[in-house]
């Protein structure tokens, strides 16, 4: 007896929820190197004032947990954390002023009081995966795959990858019994 699926059906299955697998991490809860610094004078990444041994990388995970991705989205800095032991996971951002070249050019430390903290909606760390158009981001909190607007600070539930996947396969209707 032939599956509700066809072999090939079947197979384009499983390739999608291993890929989507990959992207989410589906519950492996490893633990992620922290952010790497930038070397001196690479612009729009991250310097040494992001290193988990500077005043800020310590203060930040101290409170918030490892370093799991710095970077920088449009003139915003983000970093994001995974929280753990007693801390909550946040997305942190620093917003740079146009006319402001030094913030943009990773090497300036960026002072504790200029970071404003989101916390996500689920518990668990939070992971960069990806850029969706200008200053949307994809994360991973936990497991459940989101966006992430960096200009209004704000989770969405729908994930732009979603809408790229092809369309469920609809249910074969239940085998006839004799």
């Amino acid at each position: 007896m032939r599956g509700p699926l066809g072999g090939h059906q079947a197979l384009a299955v499983l390739a999608a929820a291993l890929l989507a697998c990959g992207l989410a991490g589906c519950g492996a809860h490893t633990a992620a190197p922290p952010a790497t610094p930038a070397a001196a004078g690479q612009p729009r990444v991250c310097g040494s004032w992001s290193s988990p041994t500077s005043t800020l990388g310590r203060a930040m995970t101290a409170r918030y947990g490892d370093i799991r991705n710095c970077l920088v989205e449009g003139r915003t800095w983000v970093i994001a954390t995974l929280g753990g032991h007693g801390t909550q996971a946040v997305i942190a951002l620093y917003p740079c002023s146009p006319s402001d070249a030094a913030c943009m050019n990773g090497q300036r430390p960026h002072p504790l009081g200029g970071w404003r903290f989101v916390k996500p909606p689920y518990p668990g760390g939070v992971t960069v995966l990806g850029r969706v158009g200008s200053g949307r981001l994809i994360v991973d909190v936990g497991g459940h795959q989101l966006t992430f607007d960096v200009t209004t600070g704000r989770f969405s539930p729908s994930s732009p990858l979603a809408l790229n996947r092809p369309p469920r396969p609809s249910p074969s209707p239940p085998a006839a019994t004799c």
